[in-house]
């Protein structure tokens, strides 16, 4: 595997971590029918305070070199994922 698929598959995987954390902290929301996700409502902050502790007692510390890291990760995942709500829903309402 070249260096570069390595790096790409790395990030993918710091991103879905971050994502996870996003959820936990209700910064995004996963529609229960649908699996899709979304935005919870939630400041971002709230997400990079719940990754920020969890960095500090060691749970991340296998993932993330640093805390940017990890809070560029959160916010990455965010962005990829922060819709008004599920649209599989939302299409499915307005038909």
């Amino acid at each position: 595997m070249s260096l570069t698929k390595r790096l790409m598959e790395e990030w993918q995987h710091k991103v879905a971590v971050g994502k996870g954390i996003a959820i936990d902290a209700g910064v995004l929301a996963v529609c229960e029918i649908h699996e899709i996700v979304y935005d919870g409502g939630v400041e971002i902050e709230r997400a990079y305070m719940l990754g920020n502790a969890r960095f500090t007692a060691g749970k991340l510390n296998e993932v993330f070199a640093d805390r940017r890291d990890l809070t560029d990760a959160i916010k990455k995942a965010y962005e990829e994922n922060c819709g008004d709500g599920c649209w599989i829903c939302q299409k499915n309402a307005a038909s």
